[in-house]
């Protein structure tokens, strides 16, 4: 008896198993009929995650650092506990010893607010929202960090019964600064 080789669609007669092309052909069909469940499986998967913008419990770690009594930054810090980051606090003796980090961290003093934060990297200045952080860990742009500047009523920490409109700033280290993102009601 002869060499049996695969059996299948992709291989009618049977031509001789020495034969290179002959090797290199069998495997592609085969690779192809592989690859179509491959593609299905992570196009369902995005289409799984599209909209999911909160990290799993613990996912990212964030270092808020801040001033004493400030009940607005506990209101932050519990807005992105709830959105599912862990939170690492750094309490200051006074707000005045934030200048030297915001400083190191390059936030331009035109987007300052009353804490700022560290997560993965980039600098998060004010009351930005965990899904805006969310999605700069997703896409990772080209900035050093972004910011909500002062305080806008209606932002994570600063909520009222009016909502002020604000936009969500990025930034890099010469100083250039961008809309990352508009907020023009509440979320």
């Amino acid at each position: 008896m002869g060499h049996r080789g695969p059996v299948g669609p992709w291989r009618s007669d049977r031509p001789d198993p020495k034969d290179g092309a002959m090797k290199r052909l069998r495997w592609k069909p085969v690779a192809m009929a592989m690859a179509v469940p491959l593609v299905a499986l992570s196009v369902l998967a995005a289409s799984l995650n599209e909209g999911q913008e909160r990290p799993q419990e613990g996912e990212w770690k964030i270092t808020v650092h801040r001033g004493p009594d400030c009940p607005c930054c506990d209101r932050w810090m519990e807005h992105l506990r709830a959105a599912g980051f862990e939170v690492e606090e750094h309490m200051l003796p006074d707000s005045e010893a934030l200048e030297p980090i915001k400083r190191q961290l390059n936030v331009p003093s035109s987007l300052e607010s009353c804490h700022t934060a560290v997560v993965e990297g980039y600098t998060i200045e004010g009351h930005v929202p965990a899904d805006a952080i969310a999605r700069l860990l997703e896409e990772r742009p080209e900035a050093l960090g972004i910011a909500v500047a002062d305080m806008p009523e209606g932002s994570p920490g600063m909520e009222g019964p009016n909502f002020e409109p604000y936009d969500i700033m990025a930034f890099d280290a010469e100083g250039e600064t961008w809309v990352f993102e508009r907020r023009c009601c509440q979320r």
